[in-house]
């Protein structure tokens, strides 16, 4: 109850409210109920009649919630990006209110060595909390997508036991970022064995015989070399030498 009382206070904004509306009005589902209902604490018919509607909208709940989480992703990725002028333009905000009443903003004392914590070699205000604190806690957001899928991770009782179950288990509407990471890595090779062929491959075309060989030449002697299992027919030679001028 208490979750359904938190997801009804999170749409009470117009915004949000006017998302969730959107992707009620566009659900495939005959869907009769607009919005969600508040639960009373006394009345019980009212819990039960909060918890239909939210069962009944669930689906919608989710898209709107992933447009939300969408759109506030790129406003900090683009914060992090501009951070430098989007913290000046707080920092000056900030310094006014603080010159109203007297106060000057400092920072704190650094020492010459610092082991076990991050130390910024400034003396400048805005450059030391822009980045001790401004930036870290914007990182901090950008990354809760990989801790939301380690949490996933752990609650699986079968694990994937390599990137294509893992691929397959990411939904890329949820997770983006780590779906783009695991499409990455289940294209990369397994090993070095094509580059090591080929290199061996290359010390047996380009000798100190052959050494003025050209690129073009030794390119196809490396392919033909390389590829043998590739079965090559008369036809395909000469029709590929008739495109050549001569």
């Amino acid at each position: 109850m208490g979750t359904i009382r938190k997801l009804r206070d999170f749409f009470m904004f117009p915004k949000r409210k006017s998302i969730l509306s959107k992707a009620i009005e566009i659900s495939e589902n005959n869907i009769s109920k607009k919005s969600l209902k508040r639960n009373c604490e006394t009345r019980w018919i009212e819990r039960y009649h909060s918890v239909s509607d939210f069962l009944e909208l669930f689906e919608c709940v989710e898209e709107a919630h992933e447009e939300i989480s969408q759109d506030t992703l790129i406003e900090l990725e683009d914060y992090r990006k501009h951070a430098q002028k989007n913290f000046e333009d707080i920092f000056l905000a900030t310094k006014k209110i603080a010159d109203k009443f007297n106060v000057t903003i400092t920072i704190p004392r650094i020492n010459k060595r610092q082991v076990h914590r991050i130390n910024v070699q400034t003396n400048d205000p805005d450059e030391y909390f822009r980045i001790s604190v401004f930036i870290p806690y914007l990182d901090s957001f950008i990354k809760e997508e990989f801790q939301l899928w380690q949490r996933k991770l752990k609650k699986l009782e079968m694990k994937p036991k390599n990137s294509i179950d893992a691929l397959k288990l990411c939904n890329s509407d949820i997770y983006p970022g780590v779906n783009k990471l695991f499409q990455i890595l289940a294209t990369l090779p397994i090993s070095t064995a094509s580059n090591e062929r080929t290199f061996s491959s290359l010390k047996t075309i380009k000798t100190y015989l052959r050494n003025t060989i050209s690129e073009k030449r030794l390119n196809g002697l490396a392919m033909l070399n390389i590829h043998r299992g590739v079965e090559i027919t008369v036809d395909e030679v000469i029709a590929e030498l008739a495109k050549q001028s001569r």
